[in-house]
Formats: structure tokens, sequence, C-alpha cells
């Protein structure tokens, strides 16, 4: 304000300034000029302002007004973490600071905060305090994308419709920002160790599946079994389930997987399945093809070993009489009857059986009276004495490796002559060897064969290259019925070489027969178990 008389400024006088019931006082310069600076403590809208002068003795008292706009003071909102990610199970806690154009906190305001994402919204208010914050949460929030938006007065728009708040003093504002909660895959968790599987009786292929339940959308875990690998077809009864029944048309080894999908991200587990045709079956005698008093000793092994399971033997004696014996397996998975057939009769068939599977060995056995013996080879393969009859479709081996990596599966095979020039053996039956078929990258394989000797020198022969029969070199001797062996990549034979090459034990100066037994072998120091179905029987000549 200026204060002037008839002549000019007047200086030095008191001049009281006044918006409503504010008030500030200020004293006129040279030039009759008073200044004052007043917070508006006002409400927005008209207001007055007023300067007075109240006389002295020379001059009287003098006023004036002049009127001015209050309006609402601008407002600014931030948030912290503005942009964040938080892994799977974790919580979301935001700080919200209000304050006023010039920086000052506001305290007593009502902030609201509104995420949405996934298909779904999150609403929450708090009111600021002496510094002007506000703490929202922890936030639990499903695993996904999410916008967050904090709003000071304003619209505000609600799930159940918009909102108008309005302040007083100051003008509404918002701040954005992002908030990721991020999806884990599911988890999809099968057996570990190979499964065998009689034929044509099915197996129950049992998984668990869990997840963290996101993304909302579609808000579930799908699931499909699918065939990996494997000979033949699969047949799954309840595809999109964890546990389902599944049969396969072909024996050999089955790689299934499961996959679990939560509409984001997917995981598969695998799982080995072995489909086996026939469980292992052999016969001795008192005396290697003669049945001393008429007792004869069958023996069956379920493959993979399993105890306590049941084993039905069918004997058909050549006279047309039929008896069934039973047993039960052992820890090894070898289950064994003693059979006495009638003096002078012979054994039509042999059959051994247990749920799934059948072996069957149509050799004909002759049972002689106390004191008759029968030592020339050539007698006992003319009588073709234990000999097993060579199924239509081979039976399949199942190579358990007890340590890392995927299990070997081969294939027994037979062979009438597998060594043709310089043979010194007469076999009694067929030859057997196992294939691996997937032996990529094995150096090395430690073997110990274990068979039924007659007290001769074992001996470990193979058909090498030239068609002739070989001794294994290292060969080590363990006891009367074990022969210890180690195939190198770089020795003969070779383990590549002896892959699909027939090799089998004999005894050297023995004119009986004996019998190939199974063989437990080292692997990178995992124990592998070659478990025969069959058993060769063999005589030297």
């Amino acid at each position: 304000a200026r204060l002037t008389d008839t002549v000019g400024a007047l200086a030095g006088q008191p001049i009281k300034f006044a918006i409503g019931s504010q008030q500030r006082s200020a004293t006129t310069d040279d030039n009759g000029l008073a200044s004052v600076t007043i917070p508006i403590l006002s409400r927005p809208g008209a207001a007055t302002v007023r300067a007075s002068f109240a006389g002295a003795v020379d001059y009287q008292a003098a006023g004036a007004a002049g009127s001015l706009t209050v309006q609402k003071q601008e407002t600014h909102l931030v948030f912290s973490p503005s942009n964040d990610v938080l892994p799977a199970g974790a919580t979301s806690a935001l700080t919200a600071t209000l304050t006023s154009a010039d920086g000052s906190r506001l305290n007593a305001k009502s902030v609201y905060l509104i995420a949405s994402g996934n298909g779904s919204s999150y609403v929450e208010s708090g009111a600021t305090n002496f510094v002007g914050e506000v703490h929202f949460g922890p936030i639990l929030l499903p695993k996904g994308d999410y916008e967050i938006v904090l709003y000071f007065s304003g619209a505000i728009p609600l799930p159940d419709g918009t909102q108008i708040l309005t302040d007083k003093n100051y003008l509404p504002s918002t701040v954005a920002g992002t908030l990721r909660i991020e999806n884990d895959p599911p988890v999809v968790e099968c057996p570990g160790e190979p499964l065998a599987v009689p034929l044509p009786a099915g197996a129950t292929l049992a998984c668990t599946v869990s997840d963290d339940g996101a993304p909302i959308d579609p808000g579930a875990t799908t699931l499909l079994w699918s065939q990996l690998d494997g000979p033949g077809s699969v047949t799954f009864d309840a595809a999109t389930s964890a546990t389902t029944g599944v049969t396969f048309s072909l024996p050999g080894l089955y790689r299934l997987g499961l996959t679990a999908n939560d509409g984001g991200l997917s995981t598969r587990d695998e799982i080995t399945v072995a489909a086996i045709t026939v469980a292992d079956l052999s016969h001795t005698a008192a005396e290697p093809g003669i049945a001393w008093n008429g007792s004869t000793v069958l023996t069956a092994r379920v493959i993979p070993p399993a105890a306590g399971a049941t084993v039905n033997f069918a004997i058909e004696s050549g006279g047309g009489s039929l008896d069934n014996l039973t047993a039960v397996t052992d820890g090894s998975g070898r289950a064994m009857v003693t059979y006495t057939a009638p003096m002078g009769d012979t054994i039509a068939g042999i059959a051994a059986t247990l749920p799934g599977t059948t072996v069957r060995d149509s050799a004909t056995v002759f049972v002689s009276t106390s004191g008759t013996t029968v030592s020339s080879v050539q007698q006992l393969a003319t009588s073709n004495l234990f000999s097993l009859q060579t199924p239509e479709q081979p039976p399949a081996v199942l190579v358990t490796k007890h340590g890392v990596g995927t299990p070997w599966m081969g294939v027994a095979r037979f062979y009438d002559n597998p060594c043709p020039t310089g043979q010194t053996i007469v076999p009694l039956g067929p030859f057997v060897d196992v294939l691996l078929e997937n032996p990529t990258g094995v150096d090395s394989l430690d073997v110990t064969v274990d068979y039924t000797g007659t007290g001769g020198d074992p001996v470990l022969v193979w058909c090498g290259p030239d068609g002739r029969w070989q001794p294994i070199e290292g060969a080590t001797v363990l006891t009367e019925t074990t022969v210890e062996f180690t195939v190198m990549g770089d020795t003969t034979p070779s383990l590549r070489q002896l892959e699909g090459t027939p090799f089998v034990i004999v005894e050297q100066d023995a004119s009986l027969p004996i019998t190939l037994g199974w063989f437990l072998a080292q692997r990178n120091g995992a124990r592998v178990d070659f478990r025969w179905q069959t058993v060769t029987e063999l005589g030297v000549a």
C-alpha cells in the first residue's frame, strides 16, 4: 500500500494489512510504500484485502480495500517402489507421500491405492501421517503383472463405481506404477527308478504335481501324458491325470513323460518303463542230463528281481500227466522247486508262470533209473537235453543301472551256429547274447559271471571277427562257478565288438554242459545288473 498527503509520500508511518482475521503491519518507506507477506489461510474463493492508516497528530486516518481470489493449491503424490518385481510367494509393501506445491508434507489426507491386472482388482485406502506418508500392505497379490495407481482426491474408479472426493484446500493428484509377481512353473515328480511291466498286463503310473496357482487365468494346471520313445505304441487310460493305467503293444524300453502346464509355464518329468514278456526259467538234474532217482530241480527268476512273488510250475510228463508246483521268490527273484518224475519217464514240457508272464521250456528230460549214465556229448546233443525253445518274439532284457544316467535296454538274441569256423563248442541249445541298444559313452565294463559249473577250469570265450571261438583275455577265475573279466574300449574284444556277439562260458576238459547265469557289472562306479531272460546250456566237444 502507498500512503500520501496533499503534498506527497508520507514516510515512516505504520500501515496495517488484513485478509479476514489475518493481520500484518509494515512501515512506509521514503516513497510511502509498505508491504507485507501474509500466508493464505482463507478457504478458496473471493477474499477482501484491507490496508489502514490509524492517523497521526498532523494526519487523519485513512484506508483502502481490494479483492483477490484464493485458489486451491496443487499437490504431488509419489510412492515407492514405483516399479517392482517380486518372486512368487513374496508380499508387497508400498509407501505413498503427499506434498503441497511448495513441498510441505500434508497430514491427515486420504489416499487410495488401486491395483488391477490378471482380471482382478485390489483397493486399499489410508490417511497420511504427520510427515505426509501412508503405508499400504503387505499386499498379497496373485502372481502376474499389475498396474498400481494412487489417488488423492478427485475421481477415484472404485470397483462399485467412480467416487468423487474433494479437498477444500488442495487440488487432486495421482501417480501410477507397475508391480510384477513372477510365476513359478509347475513341479512334476515321477518315480526315478525304471519300472518293469509284464506283458500283456499293464501298470499304473503315479506322479505328483504341484503349482503356485498362477496365473489367475486359467487358474488351473492341465496335465498330459505322452510317449517319448519306445518300440511300440502306448495306451494311457487317463492321459490328463497324474495317475493313469498304461499298456504296451510290444516289449522293450519305453520313455514316457507327464507335462504340467499352468497357462504360462510348463514342466515335464519322465519315467522309464521296461515292458517284459517272460520270466527266466532253467532246470537242472542231480547229474547233468540225468535225473538221478527221478529228482529234478526247477528254478525260475522274476525279472527284475522281486521277493515274495508266487511262481507256478506246470510239469508235463511223457506219460501225459500234469503236475503243478508253486514256490515263492527269494530276495534275488529266484523261485525253486524239486520235482520227482516217475522212473524211466520223461518230462515233456515245463512252464513257469507268474501274473502277466509265461516262459515255457519244451525240452525233453530223460528220467533214468539209478546208476544209469549217459556221458557222450553227442548223445546229449542228439537227445536235445535241456534245450530251450526259441520264442517267436525275442524276450526283452532289462539292464538296471544303480546310479545316474539312463538305464540300458538289451534284447536277448538266439543263434543256431554263431561261430562257423574253428568250432570247439557243441551247443546243446541256442547261443544267447545281449545287445545293448544305447551304450554310447561306455568306455569299460567290469563283468562277473555266475554259472553252474562241474568242477572244470572255467574259460570265457567269444566268437571273434575271424569266426573262431577265442578266450577273452584278462578273465579271472574267482571260484569254481564264477569268472570275472573287464571289457575295455581299446582291448580285444572291445565292448563294441561284444555288442551283438555271442560270448559264453565253457570249462576246459569238461564233457558235460554248464549253465550260463547272470551278469553283475560295474560301469563308471555304478552297479549294473544284466539279468538274462533265458539260460543257455552248453557242452564242450
